[in-house]
């Protein structure tokens, strides 16, 4: 299935989806402050994964300080800062394995999923999370949608775009495989720390 697919032939709701991850960055368009994938940005090659909203925790952003701290001879504190690292963890529960029940069918020229949807968003099910997980050892993009009081120039809420980019790699992956049937359902936890 093609990100294309996954960014447009969606439910229409007010916002994207909370976070996309990606092998390839993103252009950065200083007129709207986006983020915009490439054109040729391919989510059956795994080159991004968009995320699922369907029963997504919230997102934990988090700063890890790296600084040392050494008290001094007149007992005041000197600290020394190096730099200030994003934390983001979240988790899903219950989260569909598959996205659809009877596979892919060819549409327009690109894959879609034919069968009932799994998924209220039609974003990725647990099966791609944990594939994207174990071919990626190494770091990768996060794109996140969030209200960050930026306003564009008319003054609008950036709440439809992909407003911050981070440069992640995984510091803990959980899959529980919590209910069995026709397809599983799955909770997933994850936390990612800035490269």
């Amino acid at each position: 299935m093609t990100v294309a697919y996954d960014l447009l032939a969606r439910k229409t709701y007010n916002r994207p989806q909370a976070m996309i991850w990606s092998d390839r960055k993103f252009s950065y368009t200083d007129s709207t402050a986006e983020y915009l994938a490439p054109v040729d940005l391919d989510e059956e090659m795994m080159q991004a994964i968009v995320l699922p909203d369907h029963g997504r925790a919230p997102l934990n952003l988090g700063v890890n300080r790296i600084e040392s701290r050494n008290r001094m001879i007149n007992g005041t504190s000197r600290a020394f800062w190096t730099a200030d690292k994003r934390t983001l963890s979240t988790s899903w529960e219950n989260l569909p394995s598959r996205l659809a029940e009877f596979g892919m069918t060819w549409v327009n020229g690109m894959q879609v999923p034919e069968g009932p949807m799994f998924l209220a968003d039609n974003a990725a099910p647990a099966q791609l999370i944990k594939m994207w997980h174990e071919a990626h050892p190494e770091p990768f993009y996060v794109y996140l949608s969030y209200d960050d009081a930026k306003t564009d120039k008319g003054g609008a809420r950036l709440l439809q775009r992909y407003v911050d980019e981070k440069r992640m790699y995984f510091t803990s992956f959980n899959y529980t495989i919590g209910k069995r049937g026709i397809y599983d359902f799955v909770n997933i936890d994850v936390a990612l720390e800035e490269v």
